[in-house]
Formats: structure tokens, C-alpha cells, sequence
């Protein structure tokens, strides 16, 4: 019994050494996968001015939490609509930077969309940020710029979205903790060094990609994908197919003018 302990455990860490160095830094800005494309199915229609207004604008450059804001609604075909909260700094540029990512947005599949509340755009260039808890994330300008720039806008969106709509349901839950344990390896080293905070967001895009456009991904990356997170894999093909088609009418989408 000991004899089969030892070699039980030996074994382990081979393959633990084995996976010792995911083959990804993270899962949108280190490499060139093209997880989403410009030309994918996109639900987008427009951006409508709504206000300018007081609103929480976290890591904005004004003192304390709340700023004058340039609030558009970001319309969808699916009738979803959802408020960007652009921070007034950005004066004429705020229009453009709420198309950009309301663009940006319109891939989302509609059940990922009606997790979010709101979006704040902020001038400055640091990286994105979510806040589950709020229903919300933000983005920066020159970020948004330099993704643009790198064609990386529609991954960041996404990842930044999976935050919100799965870390507290999903990320929380049994199935995602056994399938961690069970893979015992993570697919980028953001996840792997973030376990807790961006092991789902880094893995749901590689699995989102792999189950939504079968053939994109280089036959490299699925086999990284088969190799290191197969049991993540399976549940976030459950959570993706459970959620139907990827746009679903839920209202009328209101008209553009």
C-alpha cells in the first residue's frame, strides 16, 4: 500500500513538472490567436446619447468617486441595451470610445450581455478592470487604443465580461473547482499565478473560441488547449451550449437616428 502511495505521488510530480510552465503568458496581449475577428456575427447597432450627468467613475482622475460623465446607450439588434459611462475629460473623443467598445460588445453573446449593468471608459492609460459585485468593468482610453491597435479589443472585452457574468456563479461553484483540480495545470501563467481571480476569465476565452468557431485555433493551441485544460474545457462547453444560440431576441431593438 505504502509501495503504491510513493509511486502515486512520484507521478504526480512528473506530471506536475511537466506542466510547470503554462505555454502562454496571459490569454489576450502576449500572443497572436486570434480568438474573435472583426468579421465574427456581431449584434451591435449603435450608440445613442443619453445624459451628461454624475456618475461612479472608479480610478478616474477626479478626486473621489463620482465625476461628470457622458452617458450613451450602447443598442443592440437583441433589444439589450446597455449604459457607457464615458468620464467628461474625454470631451468629443467620449462618442468614439463608447462606439469602439459598444462595437466591440456587439460579439458578446446576448446572455453574457445581460450581465453587465455598465461600462466606464476613463482617459488615462492603464489596464481594464472589472467589478463583478457592481455588474460593471472599465477601460481606459489609451488601452482602448492600443487593443484596437493590436486587434485585441473584442478578447479584452470578453474576458473583462466573464468576470462579471461567471466569477461569482460558475467560478465559485464545484463543477469549475474539480475540473481546476482535476487538469491540474492551467492554459497561461496569469491563470496559473491567479487561480482564484483569472484562472475562468483566461480559460473561457480559449474554450469559447475552440466550441464557437471550431477550426480557428492553430492545431498547437487546441492541443495545448486538450493538453492542459481538458476537464475546463468540458464545463465551459456546458455553460456556452446551455446558453443557446449566441444572440437571442429579448425586446425590440430600438431604432437608431
Amino acid at each position: 500500500m505504502m509501495k503504491r502511495f510513493v509511486m502515486a505521488a512520484m507521478m504526480t510530480l512528473v506530471a506536475a513538472s511537466a506542466f510547470a510552465n503554462p505555454p502562454y503568458r496571459n490569454s489576450v496581449a502576449s500572443n497572436d490567436i486570434a480568438f474573435i475577428t472583426s468579421d465574427d456575427p456581431n449584434n451591435f447597432n449603435c450608440v445613442a446619447f443619453i445624459e451628461t450627468g454624475e456618475r461612479e467613475m472608479p480610478k478616474g482622475p477626479q478626486d473621489g468617486l463620482f465625476a461628470e460623465a457622458h452617458v450613451y446607450e450602447a443598442r443592440f439588434d437583441d433589444g439589450l441595451n446597455i449604459e457607457l459611462w464615458v468620464h467628461h475629460q474625454l470631451g468629443d473623443l467620449a462618442v468614439g470610445y463608447a462606439g469602439k467598445v459598444g462595437l466591440a460588445m456587439g460579439h458578446l453573446p446576448t446572455r453574457m450581455r445581460q450581465t453587465l449593468n455598465h461600462v466606464v471608459i476613463l482617459p488615462g492609460d492603464e489596464a481594464a478592470f472589472e467589478e463583478a459585485g457592481g455588474g460593471f468593468f472599465g477601460m481606459f482610453a489609451g488601452n482602448i487604443d492600443t487593443r484596437i491597435s493590436n486587434d485585441d479589443l473584442e478578447e479584452t472585452v470578453f474576458h473583462e465580461t466573464v468576470h462579471v457574468a461567471l466569477d461569482r456563479t460558475l467560478g465559485r461553484g464545484a463543477a469549475w473547482r474539480a475540473a481546476q483540480q482535476a487538469d491540474g495545470d492551467a492554459i497561461t501563467r496569469y491563470a496559473a499565478e491567479n487561480l482564484d481571480r483569472e484562472d475562468l476569465a483566461e480559460s473561457a476565452l480559449f474554450a469559447y473560441a475552440y466550441h464557437a468557431t471550431p477550426g480557428r485555433l492553430d492545431d498547437s493551441v487546441v492541443r495545448n488547449i486538450h493538453d492542459r485544460m481538458p476537464n475546463r474545457l468540458e464545463v465551459l462547453r456546458q455553460v456556452f451550449e446551455e446558453n443557446g444560440p449566441r444572440f437571442q431576441q429579448i425586446a425590440p431593438a430600438k431604432p437608431c437616428s
